[in-house]
């Protein structure tokens, strides 16, 4: 949280790890060790985006309506991104032996080798895609963002540590 900027991340992932069972007695100390995580890295490096600042100019009424149709749109993809998550979860817990397991890892394995080798930005951060986007008016192809959530979903759902840094 402290590498990204966002101190608010790092209260939601304390308070996953350690608040779901230990809440009661560390709360304080959790809150407080975050907090001067995030001040310290405040003063040693000051405030920055991970991406840059961006600028943007609302210059009419439809720059609103298109902004309301990107919201929408984008929270449509999310909940897609969500149900397909959702779905990979339950068949993974239909796994009933470490073999089983391997094989769905393996075959997730080779499905995202085979989507990177089709399109290699699906797969990293994503920090140079949206540099791209807001600097350098660069338009994201529809097929690497399906891709990009295809192996979100491949990666989380198959017992693969790689969190979203697919």
């Amino acid at each position: 949280a402290c590498a990204f900027n966002a101190p608010l991340a790092g209260i939601v992932y304390a308070l996953e790890e350690l608040g779901t069972h230990h809440f009661h007695r560390v709360k304080k100390a959790l809150l407080a060790s975050i907090l001067v995580a995030g001040l310290t890295v405040q003063a040693v490096l000051g405030p920055y985006l991970t991406i840059g600042t961006v600028h943007l100019e609302v210059r009419g009424f439809w720059d609103v309506v298109a902004a309301i149709g990107v919201g929408i749109f984008g929270g449509v993809l999310g909940t897609l991104l969500g149900r397909m998550m959702i779905e990979g979860i339950k068949r993974r817990d239909k796994a009933k032996t470490k073999k089983q397991v391997l094989i769905t890892a393996g075959v997730a394995g080779l499905a995202m080798a085979a989507l990177i080798t089709q399109n290699p930005e699906v797969h990293g951060s994503g920090i140079e895609l949206l540099k791209d986007f807001f600097f350098h008016a660069h338009h994201a192809n529809p097929m690497t963002l399906l891709g990009r959530m295809l192996g979100m979903t491949l990666v989380a759902t198959t017992f693969a540590a790689a969190g979203n840094f697919v």
